[in-house]
């Protein structure tokens, strides 16, 4: 076994404190970042949305983990489950930033709002390829859903109009 000078030694250690310093600091950086983000989300999909902070205040309900959809527009169960769709996949992607979502959430929201849920897949279907993607084969208890470019210019104007 090598035998290693005192100085030696100190120099090693200052070596690990200097690196622990720097990572300690990259955390700190991110864990910022992540405040700033958490902070800025209501902005974020007000902005992408394009519209105020106080219509989102009214046209949904946020929690620490899941958003529920208070207003609805549409002709028909069909037409507001569509359109509850798109508008629900559009605001977890920009204020969870969950670009993927459970369909369980989705049917959570629609039943929310006195919607069946017994079509709800059949539905979904006619926004299929254009508007949303699904991820996981038709019928499992584990698809998810994501909302396309299209869907995205869909939803923004549906929420102009509500």
């Amino acid at each position: 076994m090598n035998e290693l000078s005192l100085s030696d030694l100190i120099k090693i250690v200052k070596d690990h404190e200097s690196r622990l310093t720097s990572l300690e600091q990259l955390v700190q950086k991110g864990t910022d970042q992540e405040k700033k983000l958490i902070g800025h989300n209501l902005e974020m999909l007000s902005q992408q949305a394009g519209i105020s902070i106080e219509k989102l205040n009214e046209l949904f309900d946020f929690e620490s983990e899941k958003l529920t959809i208070l207003k609805l527009k549409g002709k028909d169960t069909k037409d507001k489950t569509l359109n509850l769709s798109l508008i629900v996949l559009f605001a977890y992607k920009y204020y969870f930033g969950k670009d993927d979502l459970k369909t369980q959430e989705l049917r959570r929201n629609a039943q929310e709002n006195g919607l069946s849920v017994g079509h709800f897949g059949d539905y979904l279907n006619e926004l299929i390829p254009m508007y949303i993607r699904r991820i996981g084969k038709a019928r499992s208890v584990s698809i998810l859903y994501r909302i396309t470019g299209p869907g995205e210019t869909k939803a923004k104007e549906l929420f102009k109009e509500m």
